[in-house]
């Protein structure tokens, strides 16, 4: 069974999106900004594996283990306001990875 849609959840609110739409970690950033703005963009992305721990999403590869590891037609993932700090360190590493025009 393949995986066609991803909820997130974040504080109170629980959005869905097709998967199709995100490609890969910077992807899953994007939807996170666009579904509920800037206070979730730069937080924590998790999710549950097969033993209910927690695991954290900050790449690519991560990201598709999260994926092959769901059972169902829905991953779901949670997010964690990241504080003012994090949010600027990761804002930082993500220009460092970005690639100059």
């Amino acid at each position: 069974m393949s995986v066609k849609t991803v909820k997130v959840y974040f504080r109170d609110e629980i959005r869905r999106a097709p998967l199709a739409r995100v490609e890969g970690f910077v992807g899953i950033r994007e939807l996170v900004a666009s579904l509920f703005g800037p206070a979730a963009a730069g937080g924590k992305i998790t999710y549950k594996d097969e033993d209910g721990d927690n695991v954290l999403i900050c790449t690519d590869e991560e990201f598709q283990v999260a994926i092959e590891e769901t059972t169902g037609k829905t991953l779901k993932l949670w997010v964690t306001a990241a504080s003012k700090k994090e949010a600027e360190q990761r804002k930082q590493q993500q220009q460092k990875q970005q690639p100059e025009p």
